[in-house]
This record gives C-alpha cells, sequence and structure tokens, in this order.
C-alpha cells in the first residue's frame, strides 16, 4: 500500500495479529483483505516459531521474512532475465551465420 491519493482511496477494516486496523488503499478490498492475511498467517508462523506474542518483535521478525521472500523472487527474475536475454543474444548470432551462410551459397 503506497502513497496514495485519499480522492480514490478506500478503507478496509482487516484483523492482523488479533488486532483490526482500518487500511486505506486504492486497491480491491479483495486484494486489501488477501494481503493482510497473508501478513496475518505470516505473522502467526513467526509467533509459533519464537514461541512469544510480542507483537512488535514478530511484525518485524515477519517483515524481514517477507522482505527475504520479495529479494529472492527477484533476484530469480533477474537471472532469469538473463538466461532470458543471453539465450535471445545467441539465437541473434546463429540466424545471423545461417543468412550469412544463405547469401554465401547464393554467390
Amino acid at each position: 500500500m503506497e502513497n496514495i491519493d485519499n480522492r480514490d482511496a478506500q478503507i478496509e477494516s482487516v484483523t492482523i495479529f488479533g488486532r483490526e486496523y482500518s487500511l486505506r488503499s486504492q486497491e480491491s478490498a479483495e486484494y486489501t483483505q488477501k494481503i493482510s492475511a497473508f501478513v496475518d498467517q505470516k505473522m502467526a508462523e513467526i509467533a509459533d516459531q519464537l514461541n512469544t506474542g510480542e507483537a512488535t518483535k514478530v511484525a518485524i521478525m515477519a517483515a524481514l521474512d517477507i522482505a527475504g521472500q520479495l529479494m529472492r523472487e527477484k533476484d530469480q527474475r533477474e537471472a532469469n532475465t538473463e538466461r532470458a536475454m543471453t539465450a535471445l543474444k545467441r539465437l541473434g548470432q546463429y540466424l545471423d551465420r545461417i543468412e550469412d551462410e544463405k547469401k554465401e551459397t547464393q554467390r
């Protein structure tokens, strides 16, 4: 939920880690609920792992876990893009060679 213009924002009530929050978002209510449920689930998992209900500690650990997931996905996407670009370059070189060979045989 980013910096938004309040004219188009909707207020959605969500529950995260047992507390209710009113979130202002330009996203759909369904999307806001989906994201909130994800955060709630992650916080519950972390609380179980740490065996604590201390909300601030759980929230920080959940944020770090989510950020780690995001960074791994970003790194994977960048690696996939790099592999695709390398494959396209090789394909272009291959097609150039075929075109050159075709020109040579036509002479």
